[in-house]
C-alpha cells in the first residue's frame, strides 16, 4: 500500500521527479498482482485486460486459449445480474434522503427530494453511465479490481469511462479509499494536437509540447504514436481560494512519458519538464470496486475469477484431453507397408489409392484400436462447469433457466430462495456502495448543483446534509428481510387479537405504514404526510359526527312518530293494548 502523505513535493524537488517516483512507488505495490491477472485474463476473460500500451488494436494479441466458454458465459452473467440487480435502468434503484427522519416525513422535504432524484435519474440516462457499469461489475467478478472514471461533458453533462486492468495504477489513503490514479496509454500527433495544443499568434505554440511531438507535427507525421501519463492525486498546491483550476483539490496532470513510435522513454529526461495539461478537480473522478480486500491492500484480494482460476484452467485441460480423444477416434493413427512409402495416398473420404502390396499385406490399418470411453472425462466437465457458475453466482441470476426439476418452481418459491442467495452478496454490495455508488451520487449531485439542474432546497433543509437510499433489486431483497419481519409481527398480533381484542391498542398504525413503504421504496408522492393525515381524520370526524347527530334526530322523529300513532290507535277492539288500556283504566292489567 502506498500512502498518500508520504509523497509530498520537496521544497527543492522537480516536479516531474516527484511524479515519477509516485508512480514507480505504485508500480512496485501492483507488480505482485500482474501474474495473476494475466492468469485470469488467459482462462476466464479474454480480451479486457492490457497489461502493455501498445496493445491497443492488437485483438491478436489479447486471444486466448479457451476451448470451453462457460467461464467467459458466467462473467457476462455475473456484469449483466448485477448491472440489472443494483443499477439497472429499467427501474428506480436509488432516492435521496435525510438523517432526520421527522424531516424526511416533511411533505415539501419529500417532494424536494423526489424531484432531484428524478432529474439525477434523467442524467444518468443522458449520459453512458449504464454502457459502462455492466463492464465495470464483469471485470471486478472477474479481477476483484475494476475502476471507472466521469468528467464533465458539454453534450451530455457527463461521460463515464471505463478503465481496464492492467492499464492504471491506484493508491490509497489512510482511510483505504482510493485517492491516487495513473494511467498509461498513447495518442496519436493530431491527437495529442487536438487535445491539448494552443495557438499563439497563428502558429502553434510549443510550451506545452516535447520537441519529438513540434517536429513530428511540422513533418506531417501526425499518425506516430506518443505515450502519455494521466495522473490524479490530492493537490499539494490545493487553494480553496484560488481561482485557476491547477489549485483544486485534486490535481490532474497529463504528461508525455515516451516516444510511442521508437519505445523511447522521456521519463529520465532533464529537458522535458513540462506537462500537456495541468487542471483539477473539487472531487476525486475515480471511483474503484474491489470484491473483497484484505487489510491495507490497494487491489482486492478475493473474487469469484480467483476463487474458481483451478476449475477454469482445469476446465480447459479437460476439454482440450476430450477432444483430442473424440480426434483420435475419428482420425486415429494409421499404419501402412512399407511399399505404399513413396505412392500418392490419401486417407479422406471417398479417396482411391492404387499401391502394389506384398500377398497377405493389406492397406491401411490403425495403428492401436481407438475405443475410449470419455463418460467420466464429461461427467467432471460438466461438475466443473457448474461449480463455476455457482462460484459466478449464475445459479441466483439466472433461478429460472437453471431450475431443472420437472415440477418448476412458484414465484414466491424463486423469492425466497434468490433473498437467501442475495444475502451472500451482501458485503459485495456494500463495497460497491461504498466505493462506487455513494461517492459517485455525490460528485453528480455537486456537478448538477454546479450547473444549476438541482432546484433550491426548501427552508427545512437548510444546513441537513443528504444521504442516499437504494432500491435496487439486491438493496431490496437485503431490506425485505426486515418487511418480511413487520408481516410476521402483524400476523402474529392479528391472530393474538382474536382472543385478545386489546392487543392492537399497541400498533402504532402510522409508524407501520412508514416503515413499510421505507423497505419497499415506494415514492413518497403516495404517502400522505402528518397534516394531511390529520386533516382527513379531522374530516372524517367531523362527517362521523355529523352522521350521529342524523342518525340521533331520525330516532327522535321516528319515536315521535310511533307516539302519535300509538295515540291515534283504534283501543276499542279485543286486543292486547286495548286491554292494556282499559286495564289501565281500571287501575289494573285486563286478564290474559
Amino acid at each position: 500500500m502506498v500512502a498518500v502523505a508520504d509523497y509530498k513535493i520537496g521544497p527543492n524537488e522537480r516536479r516531474r521527479d516527484f511524479h515519477n517516483a509516485l508512480y514507480s512507488a505504485l508500480d512496485e505495490d501492483r507488480q505482485p498482482y500482474v501474474p495473476f491477472w494475466k492468469e485470469l485474463n488467459q482462462n476466464t476473460l479474454p480480451s479486457k485486460a492490457r497489461f502493455f500500451i501498445s496493445n491497443h488494436n492488437k485483438p491478436e494479441i489479447r486471444n486466448s486459449s479457451i476451448i470451453n466458454s462457460t467461464p467467459i458465459d458466467a462473467g457476462r452473467v455475473l456484469g449483466e445480474g448485477m448491472n440489472q440487480g443494483i443499477t439497472s435502468q429499467a427501474s428506480p434503484w436509488f432516492r435521496l434522503s435525510t438523517p432526520n427522519e421527522e424531516k424526511n416525513e416533511q411533505n415539501n422535504v419529500q417532494v424536494w427530494l423526489h424531484e432531484v432524484t428524478q432529474r439525477m435519474n434523467a442524467v444518468f440516462a443522458k449520459s453512458n453511465f449504464y454502457d459502462v457499469m455492466p463492464g465495470m461489475y464483469k471485470e471486478g467478478g472477474v479481477y476483484g479490481t475494476a475502476v471507472i472514471g466521469v468528467d464533465e461533458d458539454d453534450e451530455d453533462i457527463l461521460f463515464f469511462q471505463q478503465f481496464p486492468i492492467g492499464s492504471y495504477w491506484i493508491g490509497d489513503d489512510s482511510k483505504g479509499r482510493v485517492r491516487v490514479f495513473i494511467r498509461r496509454f498513447r495518442m496519436t500527433i493530431r491527437q495529442v494536437i487536438q487535445k491539448f495544443g494552443k495557438m499563439k499568434d497563428g502558429k502553434l505554440d510549443d510550451s506545452n509540447l516535447s520537441v519529438q511531438v513540434v517536429q513530428a507535427y511540422d513533418q506531417g507525421k501526425l499518425q506516430n504514436w506518443i505515450d502519455v501519463t494521466h495522473i490524479i492525486y490530492p493537490n499539494d498546491r490545493f487553494d480553496p481560494v484560488a481561482l485557476d483550476s491547477k489549485f483544486k483539490k485534486f490535481a490532474s496532470i497529463y504528461f508525455e512519458s515516451g516516444n510511442g513510435t521508437s519505445g523511447e522513454s522521456y521519463l529520465s529526461k532533464p529537458d522535458e519538464d513540462k506537462y500537456l495539461s495541468e487542471k483539477g478537480y473539487d472531487y476525486f473522478p475515480i471511483f474503484c470496486f474491489r470484491w473483497e480486500v484484505n487489510g491495507e491492500d490497494s487491489y482486492a484480494s478475493g473474487c469469484p475469477g480467483m476463487h474458481t482460476l483451478g476449475d477454469c484452467k482445469g476446465l480447459q485441460k479437460m476439454e482440450s484431453l476430450k477432444l483430442q480423444a473424440i480426434e483420435k477416434k475419428v482420425k486415429p493413427p494409421m499404419n501402412a507397408p512399407t511399399s505404399m512409402r513413396n505412392q500418392s495416398l490419401s486417407i479422406l473420404p471417398a479417396a482411391l489409392n492404387f499401391s502394389a502390396q506384398q500377398p497377405g499385406t493389406k492397406g491401411f490399418t490403425p495403428t492401436f484400436e481407438v475405443n475410449f470411453d470419455i463418460t467420466e472425462l464429461r461427467d467432471e466437465i460438466t461438475a466443473t462447469e457448474g461449480r463455476i457458475n455457482e462460484g459466478f453466482y449464475k445459479t441466483i441470476f439466472l433461478a429460472l433457466t437453471t431450475d431443472t426439476r420437472l415440477q418448476r418452481a412458484t414465484a414466491e418459491e424463486i423469492r425466497e430462495i434468490q433473498l437467501e442467495k442475495f444475502t451472500v452478496l451482501g458485503s459485495v454490495l456494500e463495497r460497491v456502495n461504498v466505493g462506487v455508488l455513494n461517492p459517485l451520487i455525490d460528485v453528480v449531485f455537486q456537478i448538477m448543483w454546479q450547473r444549476g439542474l438541482i432546484p433550491l432546497p426548501p427552508q427545512e433543509l437548510e444546513g441537513t446534509s443528504l444521504r442516499v437510499e437504494y432500491l435496487s433489486v439486491l438493496a431490496q431483497a437485503q431490506k425485505q428481510a426486515g418487511s418480511n419481519n413487520i408481516r410476521r409481527f402483524m400476523a402474529d398480533i392479528l391472530g393474538l387479537s382474536q382472543i385478545m381484542p386489546q392487543a392492537l391498542h399497541k400498533i402504532n398504525v402510522d409508524q407501520l405504514v412508514d416503515d413499510l413503504a421505507a423497505s419497499s421504496g415506494v415514492s413518497p408522492k403516495i404517502i400522505n404526510d402528518e397534516d394531511k393525515v390529520k386533516q382527513i381524520r379531522a374530516e372524517e370526524a367531523k362527517a362521523l359526527q355529523a352522521q350521529r347527530m342524523l342518525d340521533a334526530m331520525s330516532a327522535i322523529k321516528q319515536g315521535a312518530s310511533a307516539t302519535k300513532d300509538l295515540s291515534e290507535s283504534n283501543l276499542s277492539g279485543d286486543t292486547v293494548l286495548s286491554g292494556m288500556a282499559n286495564g289501565s283504566r281500571e287501575g289494573q292489567l285486563a286478564p290474559t
